[in-house]
């Protein structure tokens, strides 16, 4: 398997895995009443150059340049943009400024091998800590403010 298949099948994991119903943690979420939505409270867009459709009708498929789409996105109103997945999205993202924070979950499992989760956005992008804790399964979750000049911008 080559590295375009690899990352084809990660993206596709990826995706399959946000469908999946309530937390990671198998936990049934607790019932609240809420007043019913007419739009989804998050919009769900998946970027490919692979697949060609996608049948949940209410998840978006990127297929054209993901810098123009995000950027787009960025100015319209509502709250933050949560990426998951892809070096290749994640570098493109970096190298035309558009990543604000970034969160690492970090496994306690040493490959020695394997795809990059950042690859080389063309700079160096300097950042912060501002969160470190231990989670589930002895991860640790460590997130991260990407800074500019001589102060951080944010979403």
């Amino acid at each position: 398997m080559d590295s375009t298949d690899r990352n084809s099948q990660i993206a596709q994991e990826t995706y399959l895995a946000s469908l999946a119903p309530g937390p990671a943690t198998g936990k049934k979420p607790a019932k609240t009443k809420r007043p019913r939505r007419t739009e989804p409270a998050i919009r769900t867009y998946v970027f490919s150059r692979t697949l060609k459709t996608i049948s949940n009708p209410e998840i978006e498929l990127v297929a054209r340049d993901a810098v123009k789409f995000v950027a787009a996105l960025k100015q319209q109103p509502g709250k933050g943009i949560c990426l998951m997945g892809g070096g290749e999205l994640a570098q493109a993202l970096l190298a035309a400024d558009l990543v604000d924070r970034i969160g690492l979950n970090i496994h306690p499992v040493l490959l020695g091998s394997g795809i990059p989760a950042f690859r080389d956005p063309g700079k160096r992008v300097k950042l912060k800590l501002t969160e470190c804790r231990a989670i589930d399964g002895g991860c640790i979750l460590a997130n991260y403010q990407v800074m500019r000049g001589k102060t951080a911008l944010s979403i």
